[in-house]
């Protein structure tokens, strides 16, 4: 405030900074200058995370003030293009900015979805004592960004260490067992999963890796078993892949079983001469007999 002295017969001061002064040096109100940081027109951009509200602001700064003048900010409204509306509000609470008032922001909210979401931002500002252009507007565009989704979780249908049901196949023959990874819902895509044998493989082979998994999906990596000799044929698988736990194995169990031996397929088939001699060695015999009886 201005500190007017005035003494009988000597000259009147004034002491105070920045004091507009009419003609006759009598100090005038001032409405402040408002300066946002970012300024009107440059991209206000939310910042990133997860699904879900976001907020930033506008800062303000009040300059040049003087006497009971003032610039009012109002009317600050988010258009078309937030789902759900995005929302703002002042501080000040009344967005007015006086010799006392000298900062503030515009706070403003949107809600993180599945896509980009656009919208612009639109202010009043009114100068009192007015000024060439008063009441102006300014505008802000404003970018609301895609939600980041949680990481991948895959669990195994087997948990890691664990077991395989044994396999009994028979030597010669394959058998194969399969090891399901589920993505979790809602989060990023898992996978691939790649998964491995340690030696000895005791006849043991990993399928093809997984694709992708998607959120909420699953897949399966096949295990084949070829025994080549009779007993136990076990192997330890290791699979690695996004979103699955580091470290992951499975114990793959089989044994090799030995072949059944079919007897009937076994005895050789008659061609058609050895029929015949057949039909005549009996026929022989039956002769043979008769005679023996006749006499």
């Amino acid at each position: 405030a201005a500190v007017v002295n005035c003494t009988a017969g000597a000259a009147t001061t004034i002491t105070g900074a920045n004091i507009p002064l009419s003609g006759t040096g009598v100090a005038v109100d001032a409405a402040p200058t408002l300066t946002y940081a970012p300024a009107p027109l440059a991209a206000v951009n939310f910042p990133a995370g997860a699904a879900g509200a976001a907020t930033t602001t506008i800062a303000i700064t009040s300059a040049g003030a003087a006497g009971t003048g003032n610039t009012v900010l109002s009317a600050c409204t988010i258009g078309a293009g937030f789902t759900p509306a995005g929302t703002v509000t002042t501080t000040p609470a009344n967005g007015t900015f006086t010799t006392a008032v000298t900062s503030g922001s515009i706070n403003l909210g949107c809600t993180r979805g599945a896509t980009v979401q656009n919208a612009t931002l639109t202010c009043t500002e009114t100068r009192t004592p007015t000024v060439a252009g008063s009441p102006f507007t300014r505008t802000w565009p404003l970018t609301c960004p895609v939600a980041t989704l949680p990481a991948a979780v895959l669990t195994p249908s087997i948990a890691s260490g664990g077991s395989t049901a044994a396999l009994n196949v028979t030597v010669g023959s394959t058998g194969s067992t399969t090891v399901n990874f589920a993505n979790a819902a809602g989060g990023q895509a898992g996978g691939p999963i790649t998964c491995t044998i340690a030696a000895p493989a005791n006849g043991w082979t990993a399928g093809a890796a997984t694709g992708s998994i998607a959120a909420g999906a699953s897949a399966g990596v096949t295990f084949s078993f070829a025994p080549t000799a009779t007993g136990a044929g076990n192997a330890v698988a290791s699979c690695t892949g996004t979103g699955l736990a580091a470290g992951y194995t499975v114990n793959l169990l089989g044994n090799g079983v030995a072949p059944v031996v079919n007897l009937v397929t076994q005895v050789p088939s008659l061609s058609d001469i050895g029929k015949w001699l057949l039909i005549a060695s009996l026929l022989g015999f039956g002769l043979v007999v008769v005679g023996r009886r006749q006499s």
